[in-house]
């Protein structure tokens, strides 16, 4: 993103993230779900660089825009409302749909883990799924929004206990953003073995 971008430079936090994930036969099936809307893609958008709008000599270019930001075709344009409309609208429906098809109910689903947008926004969200908010773990205020990476990173700096002890049996994560676009999954967990999280300045 562009580090002159009043609309997106101070939201985004950098982080990546590994995960390896091994067959057991014993292991319990795990559900997911996905939607994807294109016709809302250019709320949340990088417009060049992909095969619709190829790289050219425009597109390193910085402009000044009208909602105030100073980016160039190849940064991160997000329109925050409509992207918080559209998580609002969607990823409730998503997450009940799981839970439905898994068989639980809001009350058995020991944490839902969401990607780490805005905390209100998530707020939101579990409001209207009916799990309680302290069974939604928060690591925003630790590292931000990193994209993608939130979901295993709040898995890895908030539940490493309950992970390592197994002590969760039913968990859900949800991921949504670019496209506009959720992922989400409903798991039931054995051991798992989690390495935490290295800060680097």
């Amino acid at each position: 993103m562009s580090p002159k971008d009043k609309v997106t430079a101070l939201l985004f936090g950098d982080a990546g993230t590994a995960s390896l994930v091994s067959p057991d036969p014993n292991g319990e099936i795990w559900t997911f779900d996905f939607e994807t809307i294109g016709s809302k893609r250019s709320a949340l958008i990088i417009p060049d660089g992909g095969y619709r709008n190829r790289i050219n000599e425009y597109s390193s270019q910085y402009k000044e825009y009208e909602d105030g930001g100073y980016r160039r075709p190849i940064d991160m344009y997000m329109n925050g409302m409509d992207v918080y409309n559209f998580v609002a609208r969607n990823v409730p429906k998503r997450i009940k749909a799981l839970i439905e098809r898994a068989n639980e109910s809001s009350e058995s689903i020991d944490w839902l883990v969401l990607h780490q947008a805005n905390e209100y926004m998530l707020k939101q969200v579990a409001r209207s799924v009916k799990i309680p908010w302290e069974r939604v773990p928060i690591s925003i205020g630790k590292y931000g929004n990193s994209s993608s990476p939130t979901v295993p990173i709040t898995l890895c700096s908030e539940l490493k206990d309950e992970l390592e002890n197994a002590n969760i049996k039913s968990i859900i994560m949800a991921g949504f953003g670019g496209g506009l676009s959720i992922g989400a999954v409903h798991m039931k967990l054995g051991k798992v073995k989690c390495a935490g999280v290295c800060d680097y300045e």
